[in-house]
């Protein structure tokens, strides 16, 4: 009933991937806009991808506007593992709303943030 009122042609939710660069031996996971339950799986799978390539795996969430639980325990996932691994993941320019769920998860101390 929604969509024949808005139109077929219109999206409720447009999942936006992580973009991924190299910055010399580092890897960089780009994250904008909302991170949550609808896009945490591509995080995931763009982390996933890139661990153990470089020795170092960056995650800059300089353009992150909402962040909810799951992105939280996606990035908790990662960082635990690199320290099982050979592999560092560093947070990088976390957006204020980040740095508050990770305080209010009681995860902030985990991670390297840079």
């Amino acid at each position: 009933m929604v969509a024949s009122l808005i139109g077929s042609s219109f999206d409720l939710y447009t999942v936006q991937a992580p973009r991924i660069t190299a910055e010399g031996d580092t890897t960089v996971i780009w994250l904008t806009g909302d991170q949550d339950v609808a896009v945490v799986e591509a995080l995931r799978a763009a982390m996933l991808a890139e661990r153990g390539r470089p020795a170092f795996v960056v995650v800059d969430l300089r353009g992150v506007t909402f962040i909810d639980i799951s992105t939280v325990q996606a990035l908790t996932d990662a960082v635990l593992e690199s320290r099982r691994t050979e592999w560092a993941l560093t947070l990088r320019a976390p957006s204020l709303c980040v740095l508050r769920m990770l305080e209010l998860c009681g995860r902030s101390e985990l991670f390297d943030v840079a």
